[in-house]
């Protein structure tokens, strides 16, 4: 997984939160979205705990779960918040040398799910998303990268 893609779909998926604050699981769904920012500042939160935001081993808790309960109106946002963050999640196993990684994880990096992403986002912003290049190439060469200024960025160029 490459830092800026990471990266990309974490500043989308924070930026598309915003319009979630209806969701039963908003509160959730910030939760996952600030330790992934935590994560990517300064490498102070394990993937195992990152990765427990997203399956909890349970039937009651973790994003997976959320995702499919919550109002199918937001299953295109839930889609590509759980994508952040599965992508956070796989840097930070990385990171920490891990051999081990949850089969959950395994697809987060293929082509397939690229595409997927792309598709869940042309599903929320329609034509809007070839405003995402600029994005994209903003996060390759501004070296001074933080949660405000990405936000900023997006905000700048999405709303």
């Amino acid at each position: 997984m490459h830092h800026h893609k990471a990266l990309f779909k974490l500043g989308i998926a924070t930026w598309l939160s915003k319009s979630m604050q209806e969701s039963q699981f908003y509160n959730k769904i910030e939760e996952l979205l600030e330790v992934c920012w935590k994560w990517v500042e300064n490498h102070e939160v394990s993937a195992d705990y990152l990765y427990s935001l997203l399956d909890d081993g349970t039937e009651f808790g973790g994003a997976f779960i959320y995702m499919q309960e919550d109002d199918s109106k937001y299953e295109s946002r839930w889609n590509c918040i759980f994508e952040a963050g599965a992508s956070i999640a796989t840097l930070a196993y990385e990171f920490e040398g891990e051999k081990y990684i949850p089969a959950l994880l395994e697809e987060i990096d293929s082509a397939q799910q690229e595409e997927f992403f792309s598709e869940q986002l042309e599903n929320i912003l329609g034509s809007k998303i070839q405003l995402l290049d600029d994005f994209k190439n903003y996060l390759l060469v501004d070296n001074e990268k933080n949660k405000e200024k990405i936000l900023e960025k997006l905000s700048d160029m999405l709303d």
